[in-house]
């Protein structure tokens, strides 16, 4: 990798972030072979309005049955909930390897992981064939890659034709505070 992604890798790195969670629901009392989506919602999607808006995005078109792409997966939350609640084939991709490889534990721990897959790799250098995914999917991932056209490229070279591109994120155009809403 090159330096850029190397430096946001090691910003994100946390060694013991699977042992963490695993933890954190010890706290809680929660058997670790009975572990559902919901306990661990709230480090499972960690974007600006969490489970809320990934289900808002969800909604928004008919998922039944497609083969999604996260990019920018992050721990996985969003494909986790898509393969359980729409019968999607997931896939996420993320730059960061620790959250890949929590991803694909926090799979298993919930029983998904028949219907996810993660993959570290560059959002700007997908590892897919062309038309490969129903649909494209991003949250707050955007606004952290400086290459848009490349990304943008990417994204249009593995949806089919008819896809969805579905994503969530913060743009500001001029000086403007960023409100919420």
């Amino acid at each position: 990798m090159g330096y850029l992604n190397d430096s946001i890798e090691n910003h994100y790195l946390d060694e013991k972030l699977y042992e963490n969670i695993i933890v954190g629901l010890q706290e809680q009392n929660i058997a670790l072979d009975e572990v559902r989506r919901s306990d661990i919602s709230g480090v499972d999607e960690f974007h600006i309005q969490g489970r809320k808006v990934s289900k808002e995005l969800a909604n928004s078109i008919d998922l039944r049955g497609a083969s999604v792409l996260d990019v920018g997966c992050g721990l996985g939350g969003p494909c986790r909930m898509l393969a359980d609640e729409y019968n999607c084939q997931t896939t996420g991709i993320d730059l960061s390897n620790e959250y890949i490889k929590t991803a694909i534990k926090l799979s298993k721990l919930v029983n998904l992981s028949h219907k996810t897959t993660f993959i570290q790799g560059d959002a700007t250098d997908l590892l897919f064939e062309n038309n490969t995914f129903d649909v494209v999917w991003t949250q707050h991932v955007q606004m952290n890659i400086p290459d848009k056209k490349k990304l943008y490229l990417e994204i249009n070279r593995v949806l089919k034709t008819g896809g969805y591109f579905l994503f969530y994120d913060i743009f500001k155009k001029g000086d403007e505070k960023i409100k919420a809403l």
